[in-house]
């Protein structure tokens, strides 16, 4: 029993360690389907995102090209000196606290192809004084978006430009 537990501990333990598949020009990633050869931007444990980000369109992994379709959960939360970033057309989804607690973040384009923000997207961004959407005013309201992730978000306080 004691083996097993111990056997069982060492494999938890390795699976806590890495929290992505893999890393390519300092940006960290997960591979959300090998079929559709998508992926999302994630963290790694202690690294912390800084200065200004561009997240791409595609990632290229072993000679295949994969597309970024999200930025994950927390993916820069806690970034403290990020400070711009420009999301790559292609991604759908801001994930819950995606940006949270970055308080040296400015300015972000996101591209018209996002269609939902999670919860806390941009919470404590204080900050956040620009957002240039590369859509027009209703594409941006269709957006899907819950109370938490604008109500007392930094992004209701921001100034929207709609590039579209």
């Amino acid at each position: 029993m004691r083996f097993f537990t111990t056997l069982l501990f060492v494999f938890m333990s390795a699976l806590i360690a890495k929290a992505y598949d893999f890393e390519s020009n300092g940006i960290y990633y997960n591979i959300l389907s090998s079929t559709d050869k998508t992926v999302e931007v994630t963290y790694e444990g202690n690294k912390k995102y800084s200065g200004d980000i561009v997240i791409p369109t595609t990632v290229n992994l072993n000679g295949k090209e994969l597309t970024v379709v999200a930025i994950g959960k927390s993916a820069f939360s806690g970034c403290d000196k990020l400070t711009d970033v420009v999301i790559g057309d292609g991604v759908e989804t801001i994930g819950v606290a995606a940006f949270a607690s970055c308080p040296n973040l400015a300015n972000v384009t996101i591209p018209d192809t996002v269609t939902t923000f999670g919860n806390n997207a941009f919470n404590s961004c204080t900050s956040l004084k620009d957002v240039y959407y590369l859509g027009t005013e209703e594409q941006w309201t269709d957006i899907k978006k819950s109370s938490s992730s604008i109500s007392g978000d930094s992004l209701s306080r921001a100034t929207i430009h709609y590039l579209g």
